[in-house]
C-alpha cells in the first residue's frame, strides 16, 4: 500500500512537471511581458523592439513593459515611442514595481503605450532635460534644452486625445486600429497647419 501512494505521489509530480513545461501555444490567448528597469538607453530600444516583433510572431494579445526607469536618452526614447505607436499588438506600459518610478524619458515611453497604468505607491516624474549624471540642468542651458521638449509632448497629448476622442464615436473604431491612427494624425496635423498658417 504504502508503495502504491509513492509511485501514485511521483505520478502527480511528473504530470505536473510535464504541464509546467510545456512550451507557449502561440494559438493560446497569451500576453508578453518584459522588465525595463534602468535607463533609456539603445540597448533597451533594440530590446523593445525586438520584443515587439516577437509579441507579433507569437499571436501575443499585447505586450506589457514593466518600467521604472530614472530617465535616458531623448534619441532611444524617441525611437521606442515611434516603436511603440507604430506596434503591430497593443503595447501597456505599466510602472511597476511599488516605488518604481518613471522618470524624464519614462514619461515619453509611458504616454506613448496604448494603455498606461501604475501599481500603487509608484510616480511618474517631470520630463525635464538632465545632465548624464542625473542633476537638473540650471539657467539658460536648461531652458533651452527644455524647449526641444515641448513640441514632442504636445504631440503625445494631442495624438493620445484626438485617439480617445474617435473611439467614443459611436461605432468608432478600436484604440489599435490603423484607420483610427491615420485618423488622429491627420486631425493632429490639420489643425496645426491651419492654426499656424493663421497666426503666420
Amino acid at each position: 500500500m504504502r508503495t502504491l501512494k509513492i509511485l501514485f505521489f511521483l505520478t502527480l509530480i511528473i504530470i505536473k512537471l510535464e504541464i509546467i513545461t510545456q512550451p507557449q501555444n502561440a494559438s493560446t490567448p497569451h500576453v508578453d511581458i518584459i522588465v525595463i528597469d534602468g535607463t533609456i538607453n539603445p540597448a533597451v530600444d533594440d530590446f523593445i523592439r525586438e520584443s515587439i516583433g516577437r509579441a507579433k510572431l507569437n499571436r501575443a494579445q499585447a505586450l506589457v513593459i514593466q518600467l521604472d526607469t530614472p530617465g535616458g536618452l531623448l534619441t532611444s526614447t524617441r525611437t521606442i515611442v515611434k516603436e511603440i505607436l507604430g506596434a503591430p499588438v497593443p503595447v501597456i506600459v505599466y510602472v511597476s514595481p511599488s516605488g518604481a518610478g518613471a522618470g524624464s524619458a519614462g514619461v515619453f515611453v509611458t504616454m506613448s503605450g496604448h494603455i498606461a497604468a501604475m501599481a500603487p505607491g509608484t510616480n511618474i516624474g517631470a520630463a525635464h532635460p538632465v545632465s548624464g549624471g542625473g542633476q537638473e540642468v540650471k539657467g539658460v542651458m536648461g531652458e533651452k534644452n527644455a524647449r526641444k521638449y515641448v513640441p514632442f509632448l504636445g504631440t503625445f497629448f494631442f495624438f493620445i486625445l484626438t485617439s480617445n476622442l474617435i473611439s467614443l464615436i459611436p461605432g468608432g473604431r478600436a484604440p489599435t486600429d490603423t484607420l483610427k491612427t491615420n485618423l488622429a494624425l491627420s486631425g493632429i496635423v490639420f489643425i496645426t497647419t491651419h492654426v499656424l498658417g493663421f497666426k503666420e
